[in-house]
């Protein structure tokens, strides 16, 4: 990969980088001229590392041995590692959201980086008060990730007023791009399970919840933005999202629309119904899903056979998962675009479309 301005001589490091964003973080860091250092645990997939010409060294963000090697000569860093798994339980994800962050930031503390990018999540406002959802509004998270990354922000603060630490957070709303395998599993793959049962037509609501999406490539855009950046003081949260808030008739339709399908007829949104239901599945015991995530695997596994295709997605629907259909999910981005920061992907129904294609040009997917 050919970078833009080679003459930028920082080294940037990059946690959790055989990841979703930290992949797409490799690349766009790389690709704007920077020394990139990407670093996940041992095992992870580093070929977008090594593809776009990163120096890659393993290591453990539980083990402060290999987080102090790692960390030598980095001026910034970019933490986008985490636990992100809906069906592990909150102490898990606090073994690795929360004490991991303070093990990173005291790492980079103690080697004197210049500027830390943290990732967080926009699902820490919980259900919101108010739409579109600044960066002040109160943090009530419901699921347990969202909890730990709240609880993670809460470190980010201490190194900020303790440590002088210069930290900027980021609070994304869904992704979707691609290369996408844990929640794109199920929503990438869930149409053409139906299809194989002849469903191709069905009920939609009318209306529904407010939300809006963020594309992979503009968080790894935002990243480079904020850390060039030299005026934004430590501690400052930015949402990401894209520009268009939509509803969630909105939403489906264009989902369904990309894999050739359509509404049979539309129904009106029962808000308060939707809410319960949703509400008392969240309460489910997490193994209750077990029989239906052994059947999804069972039939994606049968279709990734019969189209020849990568087996790179795994539908899987987690008790937490249930959050998101409660309320709205739209956020505010105007914090970010005043600093001049520009979407490139600011539509969410032609960024849907390309990536639908994306996953069927690579083989993730069949042919609609």
């Amino acid at each position: 990969m050919n970078p833009k301005n080679s003459g930028k001589s920082r080294l940037v490091l990059i946690d959790g980088a055989g990841g979703y964003i930290g992949g797409h973080l490799v690349e766009e860091f790389t690709c704007s001229g920077y020394r990139v250092r990407a670093t996940d645990l041992p095992g992870a997939d580093f070929s977008i590392a090594e593809k776009a010409g990163a120096e890659i060294i393993p290591a453990d963000i539980l083990k402060t041995a290999e987080l102090k090697k790692v960390m030598q000569g980095v001026d910034w860093l970019v933490h986008p590692a985490a636990a992100f798994d809906l069906g592990l339980p909150l102490q898990v994800l606090i073994r690795v959201n929360v004490d991991g962050t303070d093990n990173v930031c005291r790492a980079a503390v103690e080697a004197g980086v210049k500027k830390m990018l943290h990732f967080s999540t926009g699902g820490v406002y919980g259900k919101p008060k108010f739409t579109p959802t600044t960066e002040e509004h109160p943090h009530r998270p419901i699921d347990a990730y969202s909890r730990s990354k709240e609880m993670a922000e809460k470190v980010i603060q201490k190194y900020v007023r303790d440590h002088g630490l210069h930290v900027l957070l980021f609070r994304p709303t869904a992704v979707y791009g691609p290369r996408g395998r844990y929640v794109a599993g199920t929503f990438m793959s869930l149409p053409f399970l139906l299809k194989e049962f002849g469903i191709e037509r069905f009920p939609l609501i009318r209306g529904g919840q407010r939300l809006n999406m963020v594309h992979v490539e503009d968080i790894a855009r935002a990243a480079v933005f904020v850390l060039e950046k030299n005026d934004i003081p430590s501690g400052e949260a930015f949402n990401l999202a894209d520009s268009e808030i939509q509803t969630a008739e909105e939403f489906f339709t264009t989902y369904l629309e990309s894999y050739g399908m359509s509404p049979l007829f539309r129904v009106p949104y029962p808000r308060r119904t939707a809410d319960l239901l949703f509400t008392g599945l969240s309460y489910l015991p997490s193994r209750s899903l077990d029989p239906l995530n052994r059947w999804l695997t069972k039939k994606w596994d049968e279709l990734v056979k019969k189209y020849n295709l990568v087996p790179a997605l795994k539908p899987k629907v987690d008790r937490d998962s249930f959050y998101y259909f409660m309320g709205n999910h739209a956020y505010a981005n105007s914090k970010l675009l005043a600093l001049g920061f520009q979407l490139k992907h600011p539509s969410f129904r032609k960024g849907w479309r390309e990536t639908v294609k994306w996953y069927q040009d690579n083989r993730w997917l069949p042919p609609v």
